[in-house]
């Protein structure tokens, strides 16, 4: 099975309706279910980085795991992505793809960027398998 984070987002959306025409089991993960994704043999789940206790059940029996970034400010997020990282873990997720971004640094003037690595690093830390996709604007 897969897990989206972030289902209901643009990116999310998308990434949902190429996999589902693949006919993959889904498993999607909003913040909020009245924003879930209405897909034919997905599952809807509720899950927020920022709430620890949220994380564990949606990770749960996933072979793999899109972690879609979260809005936020910087120097907030990387904490955010960890969790999610951290949950993957302790789930046992088979392979971790992390859409991250192009530029990223410890070194950016962009503090996105930064935050962005400081994610990456959070990734590879898990011992996980993991794909990085650094996408632009």
């Amino acid at each position: 099975m897969i897990l989206l984070t972030g289902a209901s987002g643009h990116i999310g959306r998308r990434a949902v309706e190429l996999l589902a025409a693949s006919g993959q089991a889904l498993r999607l993960m909003v913040r909020a279910s009245e924003r879930a994704p209405k897909m034919p043999l997905a599952e809807n789940v509720r899950g927020d980085y920022g709430r620890l206790e949220s994380l564990d059940a949606p990770f749960r029996g996933i072979a793999t795991a899109l972690v879609i970034s979260v809005s936020g400010e910087p120097g907030k997020r990387a904490v955010l992505h960890r969790s999610a990282f951290e949950a993957a873990a302790r789930a046992g997720v088979g392979h971790v793809v992390y859409l991250s971004l192009q530029g990223s640094s410890p070194h950016s003037k962009y503090p996105w960027s930064r935050d962005h690595f400081v994610s990456e690093q959070s990734l590879a830390a898990t011992g996980l398998p993991h794909t990085v996709l650094r996408n632009a604007f």
